[in-house]
């Protein structure tokens, strides 16, 4: 009996480490600092959009906002982790939330960049996050797509 109790004891542990595993990027909110979508527009985001964007990623969905528009998708966790392919993107306008200029054309170009792509995963620093375009569409001199983030310091 005691052999048996033991053995649901474990697989009770197991079944709640599994329900609590975190993504490979945490639960992080990472805070957006560069938009990367063509070779036209400024990466870095403007002082007054400084902190307004963000984005957390789940094991099959994200969310987040960029300041008063709401952001939502699917995420595919690619090769053990360091890729992620992105489905659709939806957004909205968030009701407890006053837009500035550049949250709307912040968000248009979060879902250009990630929307219906395979994206790149490194950590530069512990507290940064860079995605990076994998399709490989683009000629060397051309920009390729991609997004950094900052976080918090780790718990």
């Amino acid at each position: 009996m005691a052999h048996i109790t033991v053995v649901c004891i474990v697989a009770g542990l197991s079944l709640v480490a599994c329900a609590m595993q975190e993504t490979p990027l945490g639960t992080t909110q990472w805070q957006v600092t560069q938009i990367t979508s063509d070779a036209t527009r400024p990466s870095i985001l403007p002082e007054n959009q400084q902190g307004r964007a963000f984005l957390v990623f789940g094991d099959r969905e994200f969310t987040g906002a960029s300041g008063c528009i709401a952001l939502r998708g699917s995420v595919e966790w690619l090769d053990e982790g360091s890729a992620l392919r992105f489905g659709d993107i939806t957004s909205e306008q968030r009701d407890d939330t006053k837009c500035v200029p550049g949250d709307e054309d912040n968000a248009n170009r979060i879902k250009q960049v990630l929307a219906g792509h395979d994206m790149a995963i490194s950590r530069p620093v512990d507290s940064t996050l860079r995605l990076q375009r994998k399709d490989g569409d683009e000629q060397p001199w051309q920009t390729t797509p991609a997004m950094e983030f900052i976080s918090g310091p780790s718990k």
